[in-house]
C-alpha cells in the first residue's frame, strides 16, 4: 500500500521505495532490541505487546492525513517499530502460554493447536472470492442483506 500512496502523493517512484526499506530497516531494528529488552524483563511481554499494538494502529490511522513526506516516513518507521516488535513479542507470548504438551508428555497437541489455526486462515483465502462475488452482486442489485 505504500509505494502506491506516496506516489498518489505525487512523490517520485523512487521515494515511494525508499519509503519501503525505511520500514524494512526499522521493522528489523525493533525485532532485535525489543527482543533483546524483552530478554531483561524491564517490561511484561503482554504489555510491550499491547503498546505495540496501539502505536501501530495510531500511527497507520495518520498516515492518510499526511502530505510531508518527512512526516510520512517517520510515522512508517514508527508503524514499522511497532509491527517489528509484535511480531517478535507475539512469538513470545505463544511461547510462554501455548506451547502446550499433551497427557503423553509429548509437544503434539502444540503442533495440531498451530496446524489447525494455519489451516483454519488458509480457508479463509478460499472463501474470499466467493465473498467479493457476493458483495457485487448485492450492491449491484442495491437489495438488503437477509
Amino acid at each position: 500500500m505504500v509505494p502506491p500512496h506516496a506516489e498518489q502523493l505525487h512523490f517520485a517512484s523512487s521515494s515511494a521505495a525508499l519509503l519501503v526499506s525505511v520500514m524494512g530497516v526499522f521493522d528489523f531494528v525493533a525485532r532485535l532490541g525489543v527482543g533483546w529488552l524483552a530478554d531483561r524483563n524491564y517490561f511484561k511481554k503482554k504489555h510491550i505487546l499491547h503498546a505495540s499494538l496501539a502505536v501501530s494502529g495510531v500511527s497507520l490511522f495518520a498516515v492518510p492525513l499526511l502530505t510531508s513526506y518527512e512526516l510520512l516516513a517517520v510515522t512508517l518507521a514508527l508503524s514499522a517499530v511497532s509491527g517489528g516488535t509484535f511480531v517478535m513479542m507475539l512469538a513470545r507470548i505463544t511461547r510462554d502460554h501455548w506451547m502446550l504438551k499433551d497427557l503423553t508428555g509429548r509437544w503434539d497437541a502444540s503442533f495440531f493447536a498451530c496446524g489447525g489455526a494455519m489451516t483454519a486462515v488458509t480457508l479463509l483465502y478460499f472463501v474470499e472470492p466467493w465473498a467479493l462475488v457476493a458483495g457485487r452482486r448485492r450492491l449491484d442489485t442495491k437489495r438488503p442483506l437477509p
